[in-house]
């Protein structure tokens, strides 16, 4: 349970930071859906990689966290 709660976050804190800050207000200025796709993609991997160490179920919820937090 600690595992997922820890991939959801970090997929989610991530996709937020991305399309939020990063993406979508300094390099992909005024382009809403390039900004999008990448932090989605951004925060899936993100998700991924922290959930594979700790079981099927983490990563599950890692990368649906990592790509909610990207829209």
């Amino acid at each position: 349970m600690n595992g997922m709660m820890i991939a959801m976050a970090l997929g989610m804190s991530v996709g937020i930071l991305m399309g939020g800050t990063i993406l979508g207000g300094v390099i992909f200025h005024g382009n809403l859906i390039e900004s999008t796709i990448f932090s989605m993609i951004i925060g899936l991997s993100v998700g991924l990689l922290a959930g594979i160490p700790l079981s099927l179920p983490s990563v599950i919820d890692g990368i649906l966290s990592g790509m909610m937090g990207g829209e």
